[in-house]
């Protein structure tokens, strides 16, 4: 699984190409299972499938790790928002293509933080785990480079 932060830059970038939510919104949501084909690290441990699921201990490293995460992909996703401002319906649109860009990570949330697993988010992290399956495991270093490498292109691309 990818970090969150190369996901929303992915949706802000195509939501800057293509300001119409018709096309935006879902080829957000798609671009996450393409990115998730990109060789990358995430020791994060949301991806991790285990019989019994255990949750992540709020106040762990890992839960500090995702709230990081999570603020510099909100951060990253409002500056964006904030930058096409006076216009709305286009900030609402970059807004929304930054959610579903991350949507089919949300979905590990009652496994990760509760010990839940919910019958109607499993097939979500089933066909995640399908995706990641494909993606070549490359050492930490690089793997965190292509994240790096994701964010710099799609924000060349969202600040055109």
């Amino acid at each position: 699984m990818m970090l969150l932060t190369p996901h929303t830059a992915a949706g802000v970038a195509i939501a800057s190409v293509l300001p119409q939510p018709e096309l935006a919104i879902p080829l957000s949501f798609l671009s996450h299972f393409v990115l998730d084909f990109i060789p990358h690290w995430d020791k994060i441990g949301l991806g991790m499938r285990e019989k019994e699921p255990r949750p992540i201990a709020f106040g762990s490293t890992q839960s500090e790790m995702i709230a990081l995460d999570v603020f510099l992909s909100l951060t990253y996703g409002l500056f964006f928002a904030n930058w096409v401002m006076p216009d709305y319906g286009w900030s609402a649109t970059i807004l929304l293509s930054a959610f579903a860009a991350n949507l089919p990570d949300m979905f590990y949330i009652p496994r990760v933080f509760f010990g839940k697993k919910w019958g109607w988010t499993e097939w979500m992290i089933e066909l995640q785990h399908w995706v990641q399956q494909r993606s070549t495991v490359i050492s930490p270093l690089l793997g965190l480079s292509t994240q790096v490498a994701t964010i710099a292109i799609c924000l060349l691309v969202s600040l055109r």
